[in-house]
């Protein structure tokens, strides 16, 4: 770069709390002030305050609140005084289609995020089975309009990145994939010589049946029914199942100290992290097992295959496949020491080229350096 670039960040989340959305903007503000020597976050909690008010109304209505004008307005109004006074030289939008999409300004733009809106309206049924037809025809126009709108487009998987480039028509030379970082202290030490003594399995998930959490369970009574000494270790929901080596332990938030002791130790015990989710626009999750060394075992779906290589830093299975599949895979695993100790390592790699919070910071520094 010619000069040091001035960087503006904005999201409609809170990045000075781990708690918005796991953690990501929170860990995506300090990677970009690593990345850049000048970095400002302009906050819009105006905006942000009636989104959420408006989101919880709406929902009745089948209204998506956070694609209507009137909230894009607000948030673009709210930005506007600041970021002139501020004159960046880059504006990074994560997962700020609601802004970018209606933002007047002639700073290029960078668009972040883990989706489009056709990719999951399409991909996720459930969150999306009440919306109406006006609603969904927003967010599209909306989508639309931000990815145009911005000079790159820098999503978390090529699953995200096929919809941009196909169902929006962005330029393949515009469309980067860049993974999300872990969302876990970045100094946290990775762990490539486990315990071995017995095989431990970590579902780590607030839905348990979107995340494959029935799976996991017909996985663990299989490989218990063969002889194998297995646990099951559950966090982020209470699930419907219990008996002998299993183990809940709830809900466990980041925000929360002594619950953020005992995640990072969960991670650090377990032999697998195992959420073979049946939608998933990324998994932060898995950067999180492989920032300290834990192999993946999940399904080859939606962004997963952008985190988890199969045979590198995990196990891919396709969607289709039972619980006993995945204790064929497990148990070959598991009785081949070497290959699970190379896996381990692997993580590690895995984690520092492409799952780091530098990582991605690096990327977008390259990217923002394009336009200098």
């Amino acid at each position: 770069m010619s000069k040091p670039l001035k960087v503006a960040f904005l999201t409609p989340y809170n990045p000075a709390t781990p708690r918005d959305w796991s953690g990501t903007p929170f860990y995506a503000l300090q990677a970009l002030s690593r990345a850049f020597t000048d970095v400002r976050h302009i906050p819009c909690p105006i905006a942000g305050t009636f989104q959420r008010i408006a989101l919880k109304v709406g929902s009745r209505l089948g209204v998506d609140a956070a694609r209507e004008p009137l909230v894009s307005e607000l948030f673009c109004r709210e930005v506007a005084g600041p970021l002139e006074a501020y004159g960046p030289d880059i504006i990074v939008g994560l997962s700020a289609s609601v802004i970018l999409s209606r933002l007047k300004t002639s700073v290029p733009m960078l668009h972040v995020s883990d989706a489009t809106y056709a990719a999951m309206s399409g991909y996720y049924p459930g969150e999306f089975a009440g919306i109406s037809a006006r609603s969904r025809r927003l967010g599209n126009a909306m989508e639309a309009a931000a990815l145009s709108r911005s000079r790159a487009v820098l999503l978390s998987s090529e699953w995200a990145a096929r919809s941009a480039r196909d169902d929006y028509g962005i330029p393949a030379a515009r469309v980067h994939v860049v993974p999300l970082g872990a969302n876990l202290d970045p100094g946290l030490a990775p762990d490539t010589d486990r315990l071995t003594d017995k095989c431990r399995l970590f579902f780590l998930g607030v839905d348990w049946r979107r995340k494959g959490g029935d799976i996991v369970h017909e996985a663990f009574r299989a490989l218990r029914a063969r002889g194998l000494d297995v646990e099951l270790h559950i966090a982020g929901c209470t699930a419907p199942v219990d008996g002998p080596g299993i183990h809940q332990h709830g809900f466990l938030s980041k925000g929360d100290p002594a619950q953020y002791a005992k995640l990072k130790d969960l991670f650090r015990q377990a032999s697998f992290l195992f959420v073979p989710s049946r939608q998933e626009a990324f998994g932060l999750v898995f950067a999180e097992a492989s920032a300290v060394g834990l192999p993946s075992i999940s399904t080859a779906t939606g962004g997963i295959p952008s985190v988890v290589t199969d045979g590198v830093n995990g196990l891919l299975l396709p969607v289709a496949a039972g619980g006993e599949a995945y204790a064929d895979r497990i148990e070959a695993l598991w009785s081949d020491r070497a290959a699970y100790v190379q896996m381990q390592r692997d993580c590690v790699v895995s984690f520092r080229e492409r799952l780091s919070w530098d990582a991605w910071g690096s990327s977008v520094a390259r990217v923002a350096g394009e336009f200098a």
